[in-house]
C-alpha cells in the first residue's frame, strides 16, 4: 500500500503486509495526524513506542 501526495503525485510513504491478506476492510485519512503507525500485538514493539504530544 502506498501513501500518495495528491499535490505532487509522489509516493511519500508505503506499507508492506507480510503474509497473506484476505481482505482489506477500510482505509481512511487522519486529519491533523503527523505520524500515524500500525503496531502489532504479537511482538514487543508496542512497549518501545514513545509518543510526545505538542
Amino acid at each position: 500500500m502506498q501513501v500518495i501526495d495528491l499535490r505532487t503525485g509522489d509516493a511519500v510513504h508505503w506499507l508492506r503486509f507480510e503474509g497473506m491478506v484476505d481482505e482489506l476492510y477500510d482505509v481512511i485519512t487522519l486529519p491533523g495526524v503527523r505520524r500515524p503507525m500500525a503496531l502489532g500485538f504479537k511482538t514487543d514493539e508496542i512497549r518501545r513506542v514513545i509518543s510526545i504530544e505538542e
